[in-house]
């Protein structure tokens, strides 16, 4: 899982460089998944 979850985060950044930047910093896997920003972060879609 570890794999395919950094690979997506590799396809994000090409696209999209700032995202996929703040998801290498603030995903964390191995025994468990899980996302924790520094500070809250407000999403706009």
């Amino acid at each position: 899982m570890t794999a395919r979850i950094r690979d997506a985060v590799r396809r994000i950044e090409r696209e999209h460089p700032e995202l996929g930047r703040h998801l290498s910093v603030t995903v964390t896997t191995g025994r468990a998944c899980a996302y924790r920003p520094e500070q809250p972060v407000h999403w706009r879609l």
